[in-house]
């Protein structure tokens, strides 16, 4: 509930506080919507910064962790095979966007 009411005030301030509201000045809107945005964005460079090296951490343990080296090989080559998929569906899809 704190989260949505944070969302909501936020939304609010942002309309009320942004250029086209006509209640500031428009370059100093343009400021404080910069300085007000700027917790944001560090929050979230910090968060990412904490998620990513996590993420990759356990994919690299999981194969890792095991023991049995038949099994390491199918998981290694099932994963070459969907890197192989992928990056084609995703040059196929990009050329054909293109042309």
């Amino acid at each position: 509930m704190k989260v949505l009411l944070g969302m909501g005030l936020g939304i609010i301030a942002g309309i009320a506080l942004g250029p086209s509201a006509g209640l500031l000045d428009a370059d100093f809107a343009i400021t404080a919507g910069n300085w007000l945005a700027f917790p944001g964005q560090l929050f979230l460079t910090l968060v990412q910064m904490i998620v990513v090296p996590l993420v990759f951490a356990s994919i690299i343990r999981g194969p890792a962790s095991t023991e049995d080296v038949n099994q390491l090989k199918k998981l290694g080559l099932a994963v070459v095979l969907f890197f192989v998929c992928t990056t084609t569906a995703s040059i196929v899809t990009g050329i054909t966007l293109a042309q």
